[in-house]
């Protein structure tokens, strides 16, 4: 038995003594607790091990998918120029995020462009602007954080999905105040709620051409593809119009 299955089938077995009913024996409690307590071990240890066949089932279908319907026959062809900080361990862990990327987009949309991939300090945020992915190597979270950062490089290079992301954000927010994200996030960063995947997907920004519909929408699509589809099918639309139904011919933002 694992040491978090010993753990709650103590707690398991405190409330049982804690509900224990008057007038019950003590032989015939202990009884009891020993006979419910193997029984409830058994089951939790077949829920423990159908969850792990639910997991790699899932993992299979989000590689299933990725490989067979989301990646593009030719990857996005670009030049990536490096911080000089990166370690070759760290360089490796941030391509293969951006190969990921590369396959997701496809050089229909994205064609000779060149990206400089910045290294912060640890624990600082990722973000994107002007050509620049900034990222932090203890944030990559398998690959997540650079599909993310390297949307943002998406709409901002190209005009057709900037006019497609502000027209369906302009949409979905109407009627919808700004209010705080709380939490670890800055005091000033606000979003218009609708019902995204996501909060986060609703903040609202001064600059021009800069959203979280489609950077989110991206990150989503590959990352947890079944969640993303449940929860808001609308924003699962728009992405897949920009990734594979949308204007192929690109115009370049400058």
């Amino acid at each position: 038995m694992t040491t978090a299955l010993q753990a709650q089938r103590a707690a398991h077995q405190r409330w049982m003594y804690h509900t224990r009913e008057p007038g019950v024996s003590d032989a015939l409690f202990e009884a009891q607790i020993k006979l419910l307590g193997e029984d409830w071990s058994r089951e939790q240890e077949k829920y423990q091990a159908a969850v792990a066949a639910y997991t790699a089932a899932k993992v299979y279908v989000r590689d299933r998918f990725r490989k067979e319907v989301l990646y593009h026959e030719e990857p996005a062809d670009i030049e990536v120029t490096w911080d000089a900080k990166w370690t070759k361990k760290e360089r490796a862990e941030v391509q293969e995020g951006i190969e990921a990327w590369r396959l997701i987009v496809g050089r229909q949309r994205m064609d000779g462009e060149q990206v400089h991939v910045d290294k912060l300090a640890n624990g600082k945020r990722a973000h994107y602007w002007n050509d620049i992915v900034h990222l932090a190597a203890d944030d990559l979270r398998n690959g997540e954080v650079v599909v993310h950062e390297f949307g943002h490089w998406v709409e901002q290079r190209n005009d057709n999905t900037a006019a497609l992301i502000q027209a369906e954000y302009d949409r979905r927010t109407a009627g919808w105040p700004l209010v705080p994200m709380g939490g670890n996030y800055r005091t000033d960063e606000k979003t218009r709620e609708d019902k995204w995947a996501e909060r986060y997907m609703g903040v609202a920004y001064p600059q021009a051409r800069a959203h979280e519909v489609f950077s989110m929408g991206i990150q989503m699509i590959w990352a947890m593809p079944d969640r993303f589809l449940a929860k808001d099918e609308e924003s699962w639309r728009i992405t897949w119009d920009v990734l594979h139904t949308g204007p192929h011919v690109l115009e370049r933002g400058e």
